[in-house]
């Protein structure tokens, strides 16, 4: 919010945010909250990225901002995943945070879509923090927890909002022009007819028809004929140019090759491709070369942190989906486990479908939004391994499967969703 209003940047209200979110956390000795039971998949493979981060800085192209990247951004974002799984206690905390996201992306949505005017190629530009294409990802990937609160929640009131958030989605979605969001959007949309399985099949048919009947309206030529050019790949600039999509991913490839073990160092692969490029030479001639970006979150992170670290992060997002899907499996006789929390388990699961379409076409590998998910899904992992153990004493042995035999999932507090 600091980017949308810059008064909140004088008071540093994210530091503040921060050192006060791990300062309750710290304090609060309820036993729901310690780190032992974060002890999942999900958490040794984040370390491991989190690992190579480290160990890429002193061998990267610019080791100096290697390690401000490291302590700068990442470990920020690695202690923010931690504090949302550690500090869930129920499934209603998950709710929470589901909420939070969802009211995050419309408040951004709506700023962009009132403040900012679509440019003559068909999109939005210049959106403070974000582009138009991280813009699209954020609302691609909260669309199935909006879709979540509209089918489940237990107010009228609720529901309807979360209708109104979701048309609001689709319009942020066609005036963004982004056709990684556009891409997202179909392939969440596959996921709610064949994934969600919590919900009837005639609400997931109503729910993604109405997503695109309402696109068909709102959507212009303009906005289909840039859709309609990935049917013709060729004839893009993103094929053809030096700075196109294709050649940045070929040299991206090129510098995980060539640094398989650790990579160019975490955030610097803008400087290996004014450093590394072929193209980097000319510089030194007078001719100007552009220090792209990615544009791939899997390049970004093999480029930058190795091949290992890449392996790592595709497991993540793999477990990351499989953990959201167990939990929303129906529950064995005498689990307190209701559809909607099923349903949450499926909602989170579509947030990293959606990731991974949408964050095919950018540099997303270390956002804090992937990680705040990661997050949500490690927190409602642990939730049964707490469960089944009294308050004060360890969770039992980890069984296999999502839930222990006979456990029983929290629920210390009155749902807000039912």
């Amino acid at each position: 919010f600091q980017e949308l209003y810059p008064i909140l940047a004088t008071i540093k209200l994210p530091i503040i945010a921060s050192l006060t979110a791990y300062a309750l956390y710290m304090a609060n000795a309820d036993p729901r909250r310690r780190l032992e039971g974060l002890k999942h998949p999900m958490m040794w493979l984040a370390i491991a990225i989190l690992a190579f981060a480290a160990l890429s800085v002193p061998g990267s192209v610019w080791p100096g901002a290697a390690l401000r990247f490291l302590h700068g951004t990442f470990v920020k974002t690695f202690l923010l995943m931690v504090v949302v799984a550690a500090s869930v206690r129920s499934v209603v905390d998950v709710k929470r945070l589901a909420g939070i996201m969802v009211f995050g992306a419309t408040v951004y949505s709506i700023y962009v879509l009132t403040r900012f005017e679509i440019t003559a190629d068909g999109r939005l530009s210049n959106l403070v923090y974000y582009d138009a294409n991280d813009l699209a990802l954020v609302v691609v990937c909260t669309f199935p927890l909006a879709v979540y609160f509209a089918t489940r929640a237990r107010g009228a009131f609720v529901r309807i909002a979360s209708l109104l958030i979701l048309a609001l989605m689709v319009l942020a979605i066609v005036k963004s022009g982004s056709r990684g969001g556009f891409l997202g959007l179909i392939a969440v949309s596959v996921y709610l007819l064949f994934g969600f399985k919590t919900l009837s099949k005639q609400v997931r048919i109503g729910a993604v028809a109405g997503a695109f009947i309402l696109l068909s309206f709102v959507a212009s030529d303009r906005y289909w004929e840039m859709m309609e050019s990935m049917l013709n790949p060729t004839e893009d600039y993103n094929w053809t140019a030096e700075d196109g999509r294709k050649e940045i991913w070929k040299r991206g490839i090129g510098y995980m090759l060539q640094n398989p073990v650790l990579g160019v160092g975490g955030g610097q692969f803008g400087v290996a491709e004014g450093t590394l490029s072929e193209h980097a030479g000319r510089q030194d001639l007078g001719f100007g070369f552009k220090w792209s970006t990615a544009h791939n979150s899997f390049v970004q992170i093999g480029a930058e942190l190795g091949v290992i670290a890449l392996a790592a992060f595709v497991a993540l997002l793999i477990v990351a989906y499989r953990t959201a899907r167990r939990g929303g499996r129906a529950p064995p006789h005498g689990v307190e486990h209701t559809h909607a929390d099923a349903a949450l388990g499926h909602a989170l699961a579509g947030a990293v479908i959606g990731f991974a379409v949408a964050g095919f076409f950018l540099s997303q590998a270390y956002s804090m939004y992937l990680y705040t998910i990661l997050g949500m899904i490690l927190g409602f992992a642990k939730l049964d391994l707490n469960a089944a153990a009294p308050l004060g004493q360890p969770a039992p042995p980890r069984t296999r499967g999502f839930a222990p035999r006979g456990g029983h999932r929290m629920a210390q507090h009155p749902p807000l969703v039912g």
